[in-house]
């Protein structure tokens, strides 16, 4: 009977905690009196306040409403004041607002979610949104519940029409809030979005979004209802049909489950009507025989259970939505699981969010910003928590003391077993209220820690989305590295230029098998924006501890996103600049619109680079904010900004040719788009050749595992190809580690140019482009998401920043033969595969490609274009190292060099490097004609020996053998490593830039492998001095024969600008190739299929080919 009534206690806990929740505030000492006192103004407004009877008899001070004024004229509506907290009589605890006492009014937040009063979520995240407010100072803030999407538009717009200074929004319905939050955005009020619409947060301006990671909950869920052993339909039970959120949650779970997912839309008003949601959730049960259902709210979680037992099924109940109750019941074995929805953290970012908006410099820099320059959308996802049977038996004691005492008010004779061995002390405590002691930390254990930390429970082995080491960190840990590495020594200006995995050794990786656990560390880069500290972290994930902690001395980081804005708005406000500008006779709104670029500035040995952390800004002159700026530059002035101090240091201003008098666009506004040309569409009707499961990608005989690093980029692990049923290993890791462009023009704007695009600039991954399908690439294209920190300790994500699709690439062989006279022909074609990423640097944009062929061959290729850098020119300019592109407008000559770090492992092991020449052969009694020549192979011994530079008289190239191993033919498997188009750096042999960029002094460098040592200008190159990364490797002279070996190959384009290269480049490709040399016992695309394709009607799909030569149209 105990038991029986114990379990009636809680199945009722749900309805009471939220109600306690919701009353938590209300006044329990007794009544209070108030009244309200008007008063009308000279200019016809009414002005509205509020007075409270004291503990005397007598009446407050007046206490004044935000929004207190009635406007003259209005009539015949009612309009409401902005609220002002009152207490009873004597109390202490309330929320009056000393700033609303006579004196100027606290700043206004607001917060608008799309949740009810009686959604114990909403009524539970209002408590602990309010709570914070409280502890955090925050005494004028307005919380309300919209359900009607038009009614929560209506409250936003409220807000923006108030000067509300920080406005926080879910976004249930895009459509529907869209105007608003963009008001909103307009107002300059710091808006947060939170909850549902994390994949619109960026669309409608917010500067960070919180919520839970709603598909990852659905995955979840289906796990669970997998190991249930469940096999039949799931119910989704919808409450709200309109939220993309509770969508996302359904689809996550449908990805995962395995048998067949049945969605059920219930109305919202369902939540506060059992009778109807259990009616829609029982006939969804008996019509689909489910066996099984999932809520997405906690308030649904009673329901479901009665519905399940009334049909005396035994479908297996499971939610997203966490109460007290759904740990009773999960306890009590009446629910399967119940997956935390992440409230209490959501009001708790939500709050300092709000907080911050006052505190922060950071912020307050961001709200400055133009919409062209504002940063990304944060996105700070909170990873779902699964409550089932295992995580409550790890439970500490504690966790059930509130749900005791909440079952002693209810029924103090039928308390269950397990609470008469806990010692409720808090609630034996008389000056507690319940909601007090459901809410005290001590009661709680770490329930209560919710509030302020990110991610709630201790991490697994393996976290969610992670399924192999070399897995790229996923959003979650990226915010939880950040947050544990601030924590060991807090600084209100830490910001985090770079958080990455700190990848595993190549044992681990190596005998790493599926299901294994995964031990995961972070490498996190903090600088510190007050002092320009910077540390080198590495954080472990597994135990939340910082395993590392290393001081950089001597070192930076690359700038900061928030750096290069501060920049532009010293520049802009500094006085010399503005004379300067003052001076060539541009006008205030001239100056207003002036393009002003930062660069990193290298280290010319003065006292700017040496003892100040430094970008130095050129400027370019724009007819509007839209206009291609870099058509009229401003010549011979530069601004050296100091990033820790926030201020100019100097300003060169030395006479020069004035900016051009127009500038062309490079789109449509200037040239009209030309009208011949017809559709190509790629179609693979059934479908892509290859796979992709997670990050790991296959293709033919192919396999690797692809992921985006925020400084490389684009990154291939674990090259290999499967040979018959064996997979052979021939590259451990390939990326682009550096890259550096120098340019050769002296002049005072000029000289400096030398930035290395990734460790300098800030990361190709981070600055890789959202690739779009149709523009970026064609075909059947599958896209992999990059995640890279925001700067702020949060993730940013980049939607489709790898594309992996199939081309067609023409014939791989092909012979022609005769028999009896007639022509007989076998041909393959062939196709690629090609994983690429697009990263934009400033004026130029980068994109890379690795492409894979049937034939085992491999190549890279990069494709440069963009927007050349231009200076202004006089049309007599007599200067040799620039070049006229248009009218008083000219671009320097530079270079770009871009440093490919291959770790190989041909057929597994150790490698050797072979330098191979084709040289002739003396003449002699062998070479009796003087015809003879041959390929000369030396091995690469130590470091010194490697030559590296290209030589195209003797078709220099590089064959990385396994010498452990022997082929068919008695040689050792090998690849090729063979140059394309390349160059030599042409700056002088004391030029700043050939000593910090040492490794374009040849095309090749052999290092033996070493974890250090990973990027070949230096781990930072910022405002670096000469010398460092490869050439001091190099100079210990390692043996590199037979060795676990590492090649630097360095692609070189050589820039000689030229009209046609204005205003935008056409694409510049150079690269190189990796070629099976013995790897193979034969031609291994001899077993590719004959085209079922080489002929087609002369007439299809009502296009007439008559008039094409041949059947396939080829001449």
């Amino acid at each position: 009977m105990l038991r029986n009534k114990w379990r009636l206690i809680s199945l009722a806990l749900l309805g009471v905690i939220g109600i306690i929740a919701g009353a938590v505030y209300a006044t329990s000492d007794g009544e209070t009196e108030v009244r309200v006192a008007t008063m009308r103004h000279d200019d016809g407004r009414v002005e509205v306040a509020v007075q409270q009877r004291d503990a005397y008899g007598g009446w407050g001070e007046r206490q004044l409403p935000t929004a207190r004024f009635l406007p003259p004229g209005v009539t015949g509506e009612w309009r409401v004041s902005s609220p002002v907290g009152v207490s009873a009589p004597g109390a202490t605890d309330g929320m009056t607002d000393p700033a609303m006492t006579g004196d100027a009014p606290a700043e206004l937040y607001c917060i608008v979610h799309h949740g009810s009063d009686n959604d114990p979520f909403w009524s539970n995240f209002n408590l602990v949104a309010r709570q914070n407010a409280l502890e955090l100072g925050l005494t004028n803030v307005e919380i309300s519940g919209e359900p009607n999407v038009a009614d929560q538009a209506a409250a936003v717009m409220d807000c923006v029409d108030r000067g509300a200074l920080g406005i926080a929004s879910s976004i249930p319905d895009l459509d529907g809030l869209r105007g608003a939050l963009h008001a909103a955005r307009a107002s300059g009020a710091f808006l947060v979005t939170f909850n549902s619409g994390s994949e619109f947060a960026g669309r409608v301006g917010s500067s960070v979004h919180y919520g839970l990671d709603d598909r990852a909950a659905g995955v979840i869920a289906g796990r669970n209802f997998n190991d249930a052993g469940l096999t039949g339909a799931v119910l989704c039970v919808v409450h709200e049909p309109i939220n993309i959120g509770l969508e996302d949650r359904c689809d996550g779970l449908e990805s995962e489950y395995d048998g067949s997912v049945v969605r059920v839309p219930i109305s919202v008003d369902s939540l506060t009507d059992p009778m109807a949601a259990g009616t829609a959730i029982g006939g969804a049960l008996a019509e689909n025989q489910a066996e099984g259902v999932l809520v997405l709210n906690a308030e649904l979680i009673t329901t479901a259970i009665g519905t399940v037992r009334q049909l005396q099924s035994d479908a297996k109940v499971g939610a997203i939505g966490r109460s007290d109750a759904s740990l009773v019941l999960v306890y009590e074995g009446h629910m399967l699981f119940a997956i935390d929805d992440g409230g209490l953290p959501q009001a708790s970012h939500v709050m300092l969010a709000m907080k911050n908006v006052d505190s922060s410099p950071s912020i307050r820099a961001m709200l400055a910003l133009t919409a062209t320059q504002a940063a990304e959308t944060t996105v700070m996802l909170i990873s779902p928590t699964v409550l089932n049977q295992a995580y409550i038996d790890n439970l500490p004691e504690g966790w059930q003391q509130g749900l005791c005492a909440l079952a002693m008010q209810i029924a103090p004779d039928q308390v269950p077993s397990f609470c008469m061995t806990v010692a409720d002390r808090c609630w034996n405590q008389s000056t507690l209220s319940l909601a007090d002691c459901l809410l005290n930390l001590e009661c709680k254990g770490t329930h209560f820690e919710e509030r302020i930390t990110m991610v709630t429970e201790t991490r697994p082995a393996t976290p969610v989305g992670v399924s192999h080491p070399l897995d790229p960190l996923t959003p979650e840990e990226i915010s939880a590295a950040s947050q544990i590495a601030a924590g060991y020594e807090p600084r209100d200006g830490w910001r985090f230029p770079l958080v990455a995995l700190e990848e595993p050794a190549k044992d681990i990786v190596r005998g790493f098998s599926n299901g294994d656990a995964i031990a995961r560390l972070a490498l996190v880069l903090l600088h510190d924006i007050t002092t320009g500290d910077s540390v080198e972290c590495v954080v472990d994930l597994g135990s939340e501890s910082v395993a590392r902690w290393t001081p950089l001395v001597g070192h930076q980081p690359f700038p900061l996103m928030e750096e290069f804005g501060r920049a532009i708005e010293a520049v802009k406000s500094d006085d010399r600049w503005l004379a300067a500008m003052k001076k060539r006779g541009y006008s205030d709104e001239q100056i207003e619109l002036i393009q002003v670029d930062p660069w990193p500035g290298g280290n010319f040995g003065t006292a700017w680079e040496n003892e100040h952390r430094t970008l130095k800004a050129i400027s370019y002159l724009r007819d509007s904010e839209q206009s291609n700026g870099y058509g009229r530059p401003i010549e011979h002035v530069m601004a050296v900004v100091d990033l820790v101090e926030n201020r100019v240091l100097d300003v060169v201003d030395e006479p020069g040719p004035p900016a051009p008098d127009t500038s062309l666009d490079y789109r449509y506004n200037d040239i009209a788009p030309r009208e011949d040309l017809k559709t190509l569409d790629i179609v693979q009707p059934d479908g892509v050749s290859f796979t992709l499961d997670g990050h790991l990608l296959s293709w033919q005989k192919w396999q690797m595992r692809v992921s985006l690093h925020p400084r490389e980029g684009l990154v291939l692990h674990q090259i290999a190809y499967n040979d018959d049923g064996e997979l052979r290993p021939i590259c451990y890791r390939a990326s682009m580690t550096e890259m550096v462009v120098p340019y050769g023009d002296p002049s005072p704007t000029q000289y400096f140019k030398n930035a290395f695009d990734s460790g300098e600039v800030g990361g190709l991954g981070r600055l890789s482009n959202s690739l779009e399908l149709g523009c970026d690439c064609l075909g059947e294209i599958v896209y992999l998401d990059g995640h890279v920190t925001n700067e702020f300790g949060g993730s940013r994500t980049i939607n489709n920043a790898v594309c992996i699709h199939e081309e067609d690439f023409g014939i791989n062989w092909k012979h022609t033969r005769t028999e009896n006279d007639i022509p007989v022909s076998e041909v393959r074609r062939t196709r690629r595969l090609v994983v690429s990423a697009i990263a934009t640097v400033g004026n130029y944009d980068y994109g890379f490609y690795w492409m894979f062929y049937p034939d085992g061959s491999w190549e890279q290729e990069v494709k440069a274009t963009g927007i050349v850098q231009t200076i202004a020119a006089d049309s007599d300019d007599p200067q040799i190292t620039r070049h006229m592109i248009a009218p008083g407008l000219a671009a320097p000559i530079h270079q770009h060099f871009l440093c490919f770090r291959m770790d190989m492992e041909v057929d597994g092991g150790s490698n050797t490097v072979f330098q191979v020449d084709t040289v002739p052969l003396p003449a002699g009694p062998d070479n009796p004609h003087n015809n003879a020549f041959t390929a000369v192979a030396r091995p690469m011994i130590s470091e010194s020996e490697v030559e590296g530079v290209v030589n195209a008289a003797s078709a220099r190239h590089w064959r990385i053998a396994n010498t452990n191993k022997v082929n068919q033919v008695g040689h050792a498997p090998a690849y090729l490593l063979v140059p394309g188009e390349t160059v030599a750096m042409m700056a002088g042999p004391d030029a700043a830039v050939r000593g910090r960029a040492g490794f374009t002094q040849k095309q090749l460098w052999v290092t033996p492998y070493n974890d250090s040592e990973f990027y070949p200008a230096g781990d930072y190159p910022n405002q670096s001095q000469p010398g460092e990364g490869i050439p001091a490797w190099t100079a210990a002279d390692r043996e590199i024969a037979d060795e676990d070996l590492v090649l630097w190959y360095t692609v070189g384009m050589n820039h000689i600008v030229v009209p046609e290269d204005w205003p935008v480049a056409p694409v510049h490709r150079s690269g190189f190739k990796l070629r099976p040399s013995g790897f193979f016992s034969h031609n291994p695309a001899l077993d590719l299929p004959e085209a079922d394709h080489c002929a087609h009607d002369m007439d299809h799909e009502g296009h007439d080919h008559s008039n094409h030569v041949g059947h396939n149209g080829h001449s």
